[in-house]
């Protein structure tokens, strides 16, 4: 019996925890940062980053119980990095309205605690999301928030200029978008002293000439300054798109050897860097000119291998592009009803991809800030201490249990024997 009474007491007095070493939690936007705080808080956000992997919906869970546990309003930075982890798991998870709510919450938490270089960072992701998802005017307020932050702070700001210049020609305003680039990057090359954003700016303001049917000015732009800035600055992805914007200008005027050449060169360097999406387009480029000049069977091979890329990258918008090739292919050589079919899936594809974008951007604008309305401490840690005792317990009970009937079951066949 003392033997049983010391094995109850060692494992009453002797906790038994589940908690694991401290790790770094993993944020959206910067590369490691470390768990912050005490108690309830630290607890949560180390169970968020363990479960996040496996069972990202709990994590999510996690990280809301590590924002309520806080007892006071000390780390407004702290709850950003929250947030943007949150926001990280919900973009995964296809939640994008409440992911950009927690985004423009952490943009509103870094303003409040003087912190622009973090404010750039989460409006930089919240700009990009927006423009690639076509919110173009939500897009443009967050670069120009972001250029306002970088002209107070004397930072360099030519790449926000090239993104706003981008928005203007999304809008169809090409002339704002020139005078954009022109006025802020090209005319202060000097004071930039980046090839790479001033190549990007004559690239563009090219392909703004280039659908402006300023064809001589478009390749001039490429010919005496893009081309050579790109190739100066090792900008091989600058190089290709200057080589595709020759080919479409030379393409538009039907000087289809030429532009054949330049859709070649784009090919080539797209192999070379394995750039799936330029190796597709410049296929696709490339069938159109050999469909234009005769060439139907070697266009039919370019087209065949597009659209396996296309499939193999899951790409719908790239998949739309060789459809609609296809169908140029088919109504060139009279089949007007394969011609109809492939427009019919160009479209539908195309309509897949605008449905989607429409129903990201209706989230983006449906966002809203945040807040959480100051409470009570909540001892959420000392109920997760009492969770871990209680299952200790029932382990003690069931050895002492144990003990027990052994010694009833060796009592009784000791009398037995008697």
């Amino acid at each position: 019996m003392n033997f049983l009474c010391s094995l109850i007491i060692i494992f009453t007095i002797q906790p038994v925890t589940t908690l694991q070493p401290e790790r770094p939690v993993l944020i959206l936007l910067q590369p490691v940062v470390a768990v912050p705080g005490k108690g309830a808080f630290r607890v949560y956000v180390k169970k968020a980053v363990e479960t996040e992997p496996a069972n990202p919906v709990l994590a999510l869970t996690y990280y809301n119980k590590a924002l309520l546990s806080q007892s006071q309003p000390s780390g407004k930075s702290q709850e950003a990095e929250i947030r943007i982890a949150m926001s990280r798991i919900q973009f995964r998870l296809g939640m994008t309205g409440t992911a950009f709510s927690n985004l423009l919450t952490a943009e509103t938490l870094y303003k409040q605690a003087g912190n622009p270089s973090a404010r750039i960072k989460v409006l930089s992701a919240m700009a990009s999301f927006c423009e690639k998802n076509n919110a173009l005017t939500e897009a443009e307020k967050c670069y120009t928030d972001i250029l306002e932050i970088q002209k107070n702070l004397h930072l360099p700001s030519g790449l926000t200029m090239l993104h706003l210049a981008d928005i203007s020609v999304g809008k169809g305003d090409y002339d704002r978008a020139a005078g954009l680039l022109t006025d802020s990057i090209i005319n202060k090359g000097d004071l930039i002293n980046d090839k790479r954003i001033i190549a990007d700016a004559y690239l563009k303001l090219a392909g703004i000439r280039q659908k402006q049917h300023r064809y001589r000015e478009a390749e001039s732009l490429i010919l005496q300054k893009a081309l050579h800035l790109s190739t100066s600055a090792g900008n091989k992805a600058g190089r290709i798109a200057c080589f595709n914007i020759l080919g479409h200008v030379y393409q538009e005027q039907k000087r289809y050897s030429e532009a054949k050449w330049f859709f070649i060169q784009a090919n080539t360097q797209s192999r070379a860097v394995n750039n799936v999406p330029g190796i597709i387009m410049s296929l696709v480029n490339l069938a159109k000119v050999k469909i234009a000049i005769g060439d139907a069977g070697l266009a039919v091979r370019d087209l065949k291998e597009a659209g396996q890329l296309s499939k193999n990258e899951n790409n719908l918008l790239l998949l739309s592009e060789v459809r609609n090739a296809d169908a140029v292919l088919y109504r060139n050589s009279g089949n007007r009803k394969a011609a109809a079919s492939s427009s019919a899936l160009s479209a539908d594809l195309k309509n897949s991809v605008n449905e989607l974008m429409e129903a990201r951007k209706e989230s983006v604008q449906n966002a809203r800030v945040i807040i959480i309305p100051p409470s009570k401490k909540i001892p959420l840690l000392k109920k997760l201490r009492i969770q871990e005792v209680n299952y200790y317990r029932i382990f003690c009970f069931a050895v002492v249990f144990v003990l027990f009937t052994i010694i009833i079951i060796r009592y009784k066949r000791k009398k037995a024997g008697k």
